[in-house]
């Protein structure tokens, strides 16, 4: 005989041959009009009833299938490689999982996917922008990596919210939530600005034959809407680096001088014009220790952004000079912008260099080169395409 429901069961009853089974209502057939029931079954009454209280909460939570001890950090992993992956670029999916491991994860890993709240993804967001920078560089004094400190950049934390937007959008396709948190949340704003080039100018002459091509440059970019400044740097003796090691603490060089100045500089902007003249074949001696120093202590300020060097000459000499400072470019992961002839004029003054019309050509092809280059960059990172990050390991030849 079959026993009396208990409260709250529906409808629960005993079939033959120690069976159990329940129905519940389904919605209404559209071409009938009629209740539609569901059956469900079971070798024990609480089997039953644990089917017919899903069902139920389904249907009152609008068919949402409940994630149990789901946490974020299992999803994540889940939804990089079985949805993520077989759609992007290897380097895409790379860069995902470097940002769920190392940011998302660590901060709401833990936090079980139905309980993730709006608010917790909002702190989260904050937290990211004032101390999320979990990279590392190298000490030069002992060769340890430490941390660089410091917050994400806008730009990073939105690269993380669209990957927890996408990948909680579809755990709310799947009904494993019901409401997708990101939705509500808030990703910082990156607020528009000039694009700005800054052009060095490496000779003892703040207007002398160098500065004459930089202004060919600072031409051509500023028909582009391109914000310049021409440093010059000073004709004063400019110490050479003692490698102290003191920039990888602090910061900065240990000598607080046009280098820390132009480095604070270097930070806003968004591509350089190297230029020097010509001496025995090679960059003038305070560019050369300008820039040792300059790349050493805050190497961070140029990476990824495009740069060039310029050279001026009487006669010869131009092609090696160039080589020397182009090594700074190349070893910081900066894009090198060219034109249609090698960086280059020729005279013994600026009304020399004035006549050197296919070296000014030179120059401000490469001004619009940079320009267009600055442009493609911005568009790329306005159509989501990740700055790479890229893993170093640092030998020598003994071991």
């Amino acid at each position: 005989m079959a026993k009396r429901r208990g409260n709250g069961e529906g409808c629960i009853y005993e079939r033959k041959k120690g069976q159990w089974a329940a129905v519940v209502s389904d919605g209404t057939d559209p071409k009938t009009g009629k209740t539609k029931r569901k059956f469900l079954y079971g070798k024990t009454r609480e089997e039953v009833r644990e089917k017919l209280r899903t069902v139920q909460n389904q249907q009152a939570t609008g068919g949402i299938i409940d994630a149990g001890r789901l946490n974020l950090a299992t999803w994540l992993n889940t939804w990089c490689d079985a949805y993520a992956k077989p759609n992007i670029k290897q380097s895409t999916y790379e860069s995902y999982l470097q940002q769920i491991r190392c940011h998302i994860v660590p901060e709401l890993g833990g936090i079980l996917l139905k309980r993730l709240t709006t608010t917790d993804i909002q702190c989260f967001y904050a937290k990211m922008l004032e101390s999320g920078n979990k990279s590392k560089v190298q000490d030069p004094e002992t060769g340890d990596m430490v941390d660089r400190g410091g917050g994400l950049s806008p730009a990073t934390v939105i690269r993380i919210h669209n990957i927890l937007n996408a990948a909680l959008e579809q755990a709310k396709n799947e009904n494993k939530i019901a409401v997708n948190p990101v939705t509500a949340a808030k990703p910082p704003r990156i607020e528009k600005k000039e694009m700005k080039v800054l052009l060095v100018n490496g000779g003892p002459h703040p207007k002398g034959c160098t500065n004459r091509a930089l202004e060919e440059v600072e031409k051509a970019l500023k028909e582009e809407g391109i914000e310049t400044l021409i440093y010059h740097i000073p004709n004063v003796p400019l110490q050479d680096c003692i490698a102290c090691g003191s920039c990888a603490k602090t910061g900065k060089c240990v000598f607080d001088d046009c280098v820390n100045e132009f480095t604070s500089m270097a930070k806003d902007a968004d591509g350089f014009i190297f230029g020097t003249p010509v001496y025995y074949a090679h960059p003038t001696g305070k560019i050369q220790s300008f820039m040792d120093r300059v790349f050493y202590s805050a190497k961070s300020a140029f990476v990824h952004k495009p740069a060039a060097v310029i050279s001026s000459s009487r006669r010869a000499g131009s092609v090696t000079s160039m080589d020397v400072l182009n090594k700074h470019l190349s070893i910081s992961e900066m894009p090198i912008v060219t034109s249609n002839y090698w960086n280059e004029v020729h005279g013994h003054t600026p009304s020399d260099v004035e006549q050197d019309r296919e070296g000014l050509d030179t120059m401000y092809a490469l001004g619009k080169n940079m320009a267009w280059m600055l442009k493609c960059i911005e568009t790329g990172k306005k159509a989501g395409i990740e700055v790479p990050q890229n893993k170093k390991r640092t030998t020598n030849f003994i071991r």
